[in-house]
């Protein structure tokens, strides 16, 4: 079983994390052998850039290993993710995961591309 994880972290933009979910949430349903987390910072709600409260499955040190870790962009990356050092530690370990950034200009991408040889791959909106 393949086990994707999608970061979430207050001001987190909705689409950036809510369209991947549903996607390999159908997968699934449709018979992909895959598992889909929505990981945050820390255990509770995480409170979204337009309103929307999220109650994610686990937090970083509760996820378990992951074969694709999703990160989303906006504006949330820009004033929470990027200054967050557990965050960045977390993106930082998945060196032998596929990192996906939900932005091709996400900063959070970006402060994150020197963890290794290979760069994170982004979706081109």
């Amino acid at each position: 079983m393949k086990t994707i994880g999608i970061l979430v972290f207050d001001e987190v933009e909705e689409l950036d994390f809510v369209g991947p979910l549903e996607v390999f949430g159908m997968a699934a349903r449709f018979g992909a052998d895959c598992e889909t987390l929505v990981i945050a910072p820390q255990p509770g709600h995480v409170r979204c850039r337009h309103g929307l409260q999220v109650l994610p499955d686990c937090s970083l040190q509760e996820a378990p290993a992951l074969d694709l870790l999703i990160v989303p962009g906006g504006l949330g990356a820009r004033t929470h993710a990027r200054e967050n050092p557990q965050i960045l530690e977390f993106v930082r370990r998945q060196r032998g995961t596929v990192v996906l950034s939900a932005r091709a200009h996400s900063s959070l991408r970006l402060q994150v591309c020197s963890m290794g040889s290979q760069p994170p791959r982004t979706t081109p909106h």
